[in-house]
């Protein structure tokens, strides 16, 4: 009986999963989860790429997250790491330290919800004016977006899933793409 009930369960995800509307409607598309999630992929292909990883600032943390600054306020945004492979950042000047001071003329967001639009409307080729500090001196760099990596995409992908229908469809997913490859 128990193994017809998870039987039951299973049929019922892969059902949701080919043809359930978004939760909450929160992906813009209107398809099923599945066109959704390839109309992502296309445009996640299209977003630029700058390639630099920046520290939040504590307030904009988890509560447990742990400072991981070097000579940094805790309340500062910058520069963590790059990746192993030089990408537009650095290409551009921006080094590991770089305390981010403004972007395009602006301030930094104060929120996670503004920067992740910003970093989202980033098209490739699309030029953007990082203000930071350096050693004690403030510098205008410019970083052109790349086109963004396979791994990046994946990744953009990831989140997307998880946040937009949650872990069950991810698993999913990820286990169907991995069988028709």
């Amino acid at each position: 009986m128990r193994s017809l009930f998870v039987i039951a369960i299973v049929l019922y995800l892969a059902t949701c999963l080919k043809a359930a509307e978004p939760v909450d409607e929160k992906p813009a598309c209107q398809g099923q989860i599945l066109e959704c999630i390839e109309e992502k992929r296309n445009e996640l292909k299209r977003r630029g790429a700058l390639d630099i990883f920046l520290h939040v600032p504590h307030s904009l943390q988890a509560p447990d997250h742990e400072h991981a600054g070097q000579d940094h306020s805790p309340d500062d945004w910058f520069i963590r790491a790059l990746p192993p492979v030089p990408g537009a950042g650095e290409k551009a000047g921006l080094r590991v330290g770089d305390t981010v001071l403004m972007w395009n003329g602006k301030d930094m967001p104060e929120n996670m919800e503004t920067l992740k639009k910003l970093l989202a409307d980033v098209k490739v080729g699309e030029k953007i004016k990082f203000t930071i500090e350096r050693n004690g001196e403030v510098a205008e760099i410019m970083v052109e977006a790349e086109s963004p990596e396979p791994w990046q995409v994946e990744s953009w992908l990831t989140q997307f899933i998880l946040d937009s229908y949650g872990p069950v469809v991810h698993t999913a997913y990820r286990q169907r793409t991995q069988s028709s490859q």
